[in-house]
């Protein structure tokens, strides 16, 4: 779920405070279907309430507990996260637990797996050794003829 963007006009403080009651409240309503609410940290955006990972880790906590039923997790986006100076493998070793969905991208341009500089297949075989189980999403453009020509090394180094 998106923070929303912050403005000046009113105290920051009083921005998050409200984001953080509509993401418990909405996180309540989603129990009722077994849903998640997912956080994700945008590191492109100037004006929006979670660029950094300290204000990840905030936003999740602060709202976590305002919730009566509800489950909040982080949305781990290793594009956003890398591009923020993350270093992904100990960031998920400290916070997997907290991780409800993975959505991968490569640096530096947001490729496909194996297109840049980031372990992705490490941080992926990582997150499953630890019991993550929860779903991995490709997000990432490419100007290629084949967006997928990625899929054989990826597939042949697996085996």
């Amino acid at each position: 779920m998106p923070h929303g963007n912050l403005t000046d006009a009113e105290p920051e403080q009083v921005q998050r405070d409200r984001a953080h009651r509509r993401m418990a409240q909405i996180a309540d309503e989603l129990a009722e279907w077994g849903a998640t609410l997912l956080v994700e940290q945008l590191s492109n955006i100037d004006t929006y309430g979670v660029r950094t990972v300290e204000q990840l880790l905030e936003t999740v906590r602060e709202a976590r507990a305002l919730c009566d039923r509800g489950s909040i997790a982080i949305q781990f986006d290793t594009w956003h996260l890398a591009r923020a100076g993350v270093d992904l493998e100990a960031f998920f070793l400290e916070h997997g637990d907290d991780a409800g969905h993975i959505q991968i991208g490569d640096m530096p341009d947001r490729g496909g797996p194996g297109m840049g500089s980031l372990p992705i297949a490490a941080l992926i075989d990582s997150a499953l050794a630890r019991g993550y189980r929860g779903r991995i999403a490709l997000e990432y453009s490419h100007f290629d003829t084949d967006p997928f020509q990625w899929m054989p090394a990826w597939y042949a180094a697996a085996d």
